[in-house]
């Protein structure tokens, strides 16, 4: 009997191979009628001699039993190859994170798509899921038993720091101010050094691990990040060049509590291996109200990826409220975050408060060593540190940055521009400046004379 003939026969009962046994290309998407079983069991038995025997025994009864069967086998692989739908998807992602993401691999492969992104926006475009508000993507973990300290192991990145004295490793930052302070300014600045992993921010706070950056704008749009960028260049003494560790997503309608951008979001950290990851503005990235209960569900869900990812930072940029009446502008606190979630969950909450002629007030609250900055506003842009906050807030020349440079170990140009962030033809006019006084050798490496240095 041929194989065709044994497929038919035994489909419809006999014991040789179960229906549960046959070849893939026996279990047809559209399920043959009796009558063309019945005419390929007699075509395959004009070309083999046990066929045509057994084709006697080969009943009406048996052919329609095997119909059956075969209809059912196709009910069943067209059912088990379909798409989830959205309802399905949105149970499977709920249920269990591990399967959502070995659904979404498969399909991967299945489309033989580059990234899991990619295959996101195909196969789960961003209309069908913001069409319902679908449950969390990932919920929490199970809580953990307790554990004596004594038992207890050193948790990675305890100290270690991206830009020492603001920002370690795996901190949830959030960046409040007021608007028009100048905040996006600031995380850009952020952005760029942490992604050089040189230099200062601010001039002031070292930068000292290397990290990449994925911006999420829904604020600025890509004309106008495109120029406050070329604005940062100047100031951090860089170009766009060598700013293939800093990637940014504008005006593309993220939506943190929608389980298809959660995934999305997910799946460009994985993929693009990213240490720093910002939102601006957070506000605009859920539909949800400021309310502590609506806003928990996309606290969590930052929660996790760094849960996925210690080792990943998170800055949030948030609007502070406007003053009420008889609060001074500079009187900020904690509390005056929109949606005081975030300032509940925060490791570092940095304030920024303006003060008049292009002067604000920076700072750090919460589990880190206080700090209190007056920075000031570059024509441009950008921001320079002038001093601390009941210190010494003179005006902070260029030539005494050039100089802090230098006795930091700073011994070219480059280095100057890197930790200084002042314009290239700045730096060369007071380091002329600074020759000229017989303060810095007369050439070669940036070093005080020995009589500045005594």
């Amino acid at each position: 009997m041929t194989r065709r003939a044994r497929t038919i026969a035994n489909a419809a009962g006999w014991d040789e191979i179960g229906p549960n046994e046959l070849a893939r290309s026996a279990a047809l998407h559209e399920a043959p009628t009796s009558a063309q079983l019945m005419a390929e069991a007699r075509a395959a038995a004009d070309l083999d001699p046990v066929a045509r025997h057994e084709l006697a025994y080969l009943t009406p009864e048996l052919v329609t039993g095997a119909a059956l069967t075969r209809a059912n086998l196709a009910a069943q692989e067209t059912e088990a190859t379909r798409p989830l739908t959205p309802d399905e998807r949105a149970e499977l992602a709920a249920i269990d994170r591990a399967a959502w993401r070995t659904h979404i691999e498969a399909e991967q492969v299945r489309l033989r798509l580059a990234t899991l992104a990619e295959t996101l926006d195909v196969v789960y475009p961003l209309s069908d899921a913001r069409a319902a508000a679908g449950p969390e993507a990932f919920p929490d973990p199970e809580p953990p038993c307790p554990v004596s300290i004594a038992q207890m192991t050193r948790p990675p990145h305890v100290d270690d720091w991206v830009i020492e004295g603001a920002m370690r490793l795996g901190s949830f930052w959030v960046l409040g101010a007021t608007e028009g302070a100048g905040k996006s300014y600031i995380r850009d600045e952020i952005a760029m050094r942490c992604a050089l992993g040189s230099g200062a921010l601010f001039g002031h706070y070292p930068v000292v691990r290397r990290v990449r950056v994925l911006l999420l704008d829904e604020d600025n749009g890509p004309e106008e990040e495109w120029r406050r960028n070329e604005a940062m260049f100047a100031h951090v003494g860089t170009d766009r060049a060598a700013m293939t560790d800093y990637f940014r997503v504008s005006l593309a309608g993220v939506l943190l509590d929608d389980v298809t951008w959660q995934a999305r979001v997910r799946a460009w950290i994985a993929e693009l291996s990213i240490g720093l990851l910002i939102l601006d503005p957070i506000s605009m990235m859920y539909r949800a109200k400021e309310l502590r209960e609506e806003l928990l569900p996309v606290a969590n869900y930052l929660r996790s990826l760094q849960r996925d990812r210690p080792e990943l930072v998170i800055v949030l940029v948030h609007h502070l409220r406007k003053p009420v009446s008889g609060q001074k502008p500079t009187d900020k606190a904690l509390s005056d975050l929109r949606g005081a979630l975030w300032g509940q969950v925060a490791d570092v909450v940095a304030l920024v408060t303006p003060l008049g002629e292009r002067r604000v007030k920076w700072a750090l609250h919460k589990r880190i060593q206080p700090s209190e900055a007056i920075l000031e506003q570059t024509q441009a842009g950008p921001f320079t540190y002038v001093g601390d906050v009941g210190g010494d807030a003179r005006r902070v020349s260029n030539d005494d940055r050039v100089l802090a440079c230098v006795d930091a170990g700073g011994t070219s140009v480059n280095e100057v521009l890197l930790a200084t962030g002042i314009a290239e033809r700045t730096a060369w006019a007071a380091i002329r400046r600074l020759r000229a006084a017989g303060i810095l050798s007369p050439g070669g490496a940036l070093k005080r004379t020995s009589e500045a240095a005594e």
